[in-house]
């Protein structure tokens, strides 16, 4: 994907895709790796393989739940980065590409997997508390129409929110 390993910014590359029905979107609880045990929406690793981001996050989503998804019919809404400050002190960064997909563009019906637990639906201005600490001051914005930068520190496995930036920008 030409990414310039030694002036990257971050230490992993991600997707996530948020599926939107009305005023509705779907969750899962993580059952593995970062956010575990906590809900999210569908996503994981950019892989050398993947053709493009969007093509990671149509990969991922199926691999999540079952459900396939036209590409070009992801909205970017977000890019954030995570910084995880370790129990040793050391720093790991994760940017992370946020899309809006509305339910009608997938085909299938989503379902639990080895990933992730089974899919809920949440109003989006009730979201659960049992979600990654930054993450309920982001992800009400993006409802909005808004597209974002995110920057965002935690430590504790992402349980403590150390300093939060929230940018809108125009495009990506």
């Amino acid at each position: 994907m030409g990414i310039d390993e030694d002036n990257k910014e971050y230490d992993f590359e991600a997707t996530l895709v948020f599926i939107v029905e009305g005023r509705r979107v779907l969750l899962a609880l993580k059952k593995l790796k970062i956010g575990k045990g906590r809900f999210n929406g569908y996503g994981g690793a950019i892989e050398l393989t993947d053709n493009s981001i969007e093509a990671a996050a149509a990969r991922e989503f199926f691999q999540e739940c079952g459900c396939r998804i036209k590409e070009d019919r992801l909205r970017k809404v977000a890019e954030a980065y995570f910084t995880n400050v370790k129990s040793d002190g050391g720093l790991f960064v994760c940017k992370v590409h946020v899309f809006l997909l509305k339910r009608r563009h997938c085909k299938g019906t989503p379902v639990a997997s080895g990933e992730m637990g089974k899919p809920q639906w949440f109003k989006k201005k009730m979201l659960p508390e049992n979600m990654m600490v930054a993450d309920r001051y982001w992800i009400p914005e993006i409802f909005k129409r808004k597209k974002l930068i995110v920057k965002a520190t935690m430590q504790k496995s992402q349980s403590e929110l150390l300093d939060l930036e929230i940018a809108e920008v125009k495009s990506f």
